[in-house]
Order: structure tokens, then C-alpha cells, then sequence
């Protein structure tokens, strides 16, 4: 198949039904319109933090528990048993209900209205929310849970997190409507993680799938490949990202995120480690350089499997996926609390198989959409891990993939 040809099919408007409708969530002041409805809502900044800080505290909780589930191809396992994964979703539940109680009832009773007109208009398809807030009125809208507050937790598409892409979108920031793949992934990983190695073989091997279907060639080059061991330093790597030769439509880290004694958010890094050397690619750096138009210039997505990456409880406004966008990215996913090391390269690895699928299954290649599947993937048996709720999008939740 030749590149013209796979570039029409993922253009072809048909195809592009598929991917799901999005609806703009914007509030300014205390003014919230729901497409071209508009609402007024009364809880304040402090409901809003405690609200994020309390689906944090769960998620670590769960991740303490579920640190040593086997979620190999062989021998995959349920997160817990039946009791204790009800016993997590019942306290999610609880939250995700007090959060939708902060909204007015008619914001969700329009939403269901569009989403039956854009069924009735398009069947099959659905809907996608782009959230645009200032950062202190942002919840986590992953956690809103709109069934009954009494009933155990049967439908898990009750919460948002489980049944529409989210996009967590900034007043400040341009999102485009799509990353171009380019020449394919750089990795840029902390070698002490055991779990790197198979995350990054798996990418690869989808890559190379892609490859055959397009008949052109997507490539996974990792740091060490790309800078010598002797000039291998943190300017170095943030040098190399605002190089006009940069070639890579994907970025992905597997490191930690470092906060200092949890202080300022500006103290923040990444830690990666390659060639034995310690690199840390501070949030501060990230965004000096964007200021001086110093960073990414072809506006790759950035996934950061990394430790709390977007946590507001620890980095307020203040953080990574910000930092990142505001040095070029043209999206970021990122997590919002510490993850057990299988549990994250397992979610990576899924994720990119549900992405750069879907071009071989002549679908749009939503970046939102995919999330979602694998959000679910791992929610429904033989995992049952919400874990899943932890990744965010930042960038339209109709971004798509391309390959042209």
C-alpha cells in the first residue's frame, strides 16, 4: 500500500465518523458553557483541590495494592479479589458522586441530550469532552461518577473516566487537531526500571507493523542511540528536542518524576538514566526554553510514564504536562500519581497496540479514544484495575495520529 493511499484512508471522512464528537466545557468566572449552553455553577478552588487531593489518595491506595499483580500475556490476574476491588470502586463511586454534585443537574441532562442527537444524526457514534478551565477550577473530571450514589458499582461506564475521551485543555495553550507520526518514536528511559526493555520492544514491534501496512518505514531510537556517552548531559537531550532535524512524531519517557521535599513546583524534574549517566530534565528548564522558543518545533505527543507527573496535590499549575506543552509538544499524556512499574509499562504497551492498530483496521487513530479503550481494557476481567483513571490527556480529545 502505497503512503498516498494509507494517508486517504485516515483521511476518509467515513472513517473519521468513527472517532467521537467533541463538546467544548469552558468556564469564565463562574460562567460554564456546555457547547452553546451555559450554566452557572458555585463551588469555589478549595472544593476543587480537595476533591483532586482525595482521587489521588484512592488511586495510591489501589496502587499499593495491586504493586505485584501479574499482568503478563500468559498468566494475566484479577487486581484483587472480589470484596476488596468493590471496597475501592465503592470509594470511588462515593467521590466521583460528590464531585458530580458540584455541577448542575442540567449540565448532564444536556449532555445526554447531545449525545442522543449525535446518535440519532450519526449512529455509532459518540462523544468526547474538552474541559477548558483556569488550573485552581479544573477537577479531575476522570473521577465524576453519575449513577446512583447507593448502588454498588455495576455499570462501570458510569464514570467519565470509563465511558468518554477528556481532554485537558488550557485558556494559554494552541492545540492542533492532530500529531504527525513522522519517522516514528524516541524513548528516553531510566535503566534501572526492569519493565523498560519489554515496554519499549513492544512499541517497537507495533512500529514495525505499521511499517509493513504503509509500506514506509516508523522507527523506535532510544537516547543512547542518538547522543554519545561522552556528550550525553541534560542540555544535550533538551538541545537535541529543539533541533530542526528532529525527526520523531512520538516522545515517550519511562522515568521518574522528582519532587524535592514536595515544595515548589518549579523544583520538579524527570530523571532518566542511560549510558550509566543520571540525566534530570527540570520542569523550570522546560519552560524557560519554551519562553524562547527553544523547544519542540514539530509538536510531537509526549507519554510520560512517569512517577506523579501531572499530580496538582504536588506541582499545583505548575506542572509537567504544562511545562511540556508550553516547550512545543503538541499533546501530552501523563499520569497523576505514582504507578507500580508493571502496571504502567503493561498500560504503555496496550495503549500503543490500541493506536497504531487502528490504522491497519482503517480507523482514525484518536489518541482520546484510545486511551479510553485502554482505560477499559485493563478495568475489565481478568485485571479489574481502575487504575487506568490515572492517565490524562492533555490536547484536544479528538487529537488524531497521522501518518503523512
Amino acid at each position: 500500500m502505497s503512503q498516498q493511499r494509507t494517508a486517504d484512508t485516515l483521511r476518509d471522512p467515513q472513517s473519521r465518523l468513527l472517532a467521537p464528537r467533541p463538546i467544548n466545557i469552558d468556564l469564565n468566572n463562574d460562567r460554564l458553557t456546555v457547547f452553546k449552553k451555559r450554566f452557572v455553577i458555585k463551588y469555589n478552588p478549595d472544593d476543587v483541590q480537595d476533591l483532586n487531593e482525595r482521587f489521588v489518595e484512592i488511586l495510591e491506595q489501589v496502587r499499593i495494592a495491586t504493586a505485584k499483580q501479574n499482568l503478563n500475556t500468559t498468566k494475566k490476574e484479577p487486581a484483587f479479589p472480589l470484596p476488596e476491588i468493590e471496597n475501592y470502586l465503592n470509594q470511588l463511586r462515593d467521590l466521583g458522586t460528590e464531585a458530580y454534585a458540584l455541577l448542575p443537574e442540567d449540565v448532564f441532562e444536556y449532555l445526554e441530550e447531545l449525545e442522543w442527537l449525535v446518535q440519532k444524526e450519526e449512529p455509532g457514534r459518540k462523544i468526547s469532552l474538552d474541559f477548558t478551565f483556569p488550573a485552581d477550577m479544573a477537577l479531575m473530571w476522570e473521577m465524576i461518577y453519575t449513577g446512583d450514589p447507593l448502588e454498588p458499582v455495576e455499570d462501570i461506564t458510569k464514570f467519565w473516566g470509563f465511558r468518554y475521551p477528556i481532554g485537558h485543555l488550557d485558556w494559554d495553550l494552541y492545540f492542533g487537531d492532530s500529531v504527525q507520526l513522522r519517522k516514528g518514536a524516541l524513548a528516553l528511559a531510566h535503566s534501572d526500571f526492569a519493565t523498560s526493555n519489554i515496554e519499549l520492544a513492544q512499541l517497537k514491534q507495533h512500529l514495525d507493523s505499521l511499517t509493513r501496512y504503509a509500506q514506509r518505514q516508523f522507527i523506535l531510537h532510544q537516547l543512547e542511540d542518538i547522543i554519545a556517552h561522552d556528550d550525553l548531559c541534560s542540555e544535550s537531550v533538551l538541545q537535541y528536542f529543539g533541533d530542526t532535524d528532529f525527526i520523531y512524531g512520538l516522545v515517550h519517557f519511562v522515568c521518574h518524576c522528582v519532587n524535592p521535599g514536595r515544595t515548589g513546583a518549579s523544583r520538579a524534574y524527570l530523571s532518566l538514566k542511560s549510558h550509566q549517566k543520571e540525566i534530570q530534565l527540570s520542569l523550570g528548564k522546560f519552560n524557560a526554553l519554551g519562553r524562547k522558543q527553544h523547544g519542540f518545533g514539530k509538536r510531537p505527543l509526549i507519554f510520560l510514564n512517569a512517577c506523579e507527573s501531572a499530580t496538582p496535590l504536588h506541582l499545583q499549575s505548575l506542572n509537567l504536562p504544562t511545562a511540556m506543552l508550553n516547550f512545543g509538544a503538541g499533546g501530552v499524556i501523563a499520569t497523576v500519581c505514582a504507578l507500580p512499574d508493571n502496571f504502567a509499562s503493561a498500560f504503555a504497551a496496550e495503549f500503543y497496540k490500541c493506536l497504531l492498530g487502528k490504522p491497519l483496521a482503517s480507523e482514525p487513530a484518536s489518541i482520546g479514544k484510545a486511551l479510553l479503550e485502554t482505560r477499559l481494557h485493563f478495568m475489565q476481567k481478568p485485571y479489574q484495575n481502575p487504575l487506568g483513571l490515572a492517565y490524562g490527556l492533555y490536547a484536544l480529545s479528538s487529537q488524531w495520529l497521522r501518518l503523512d
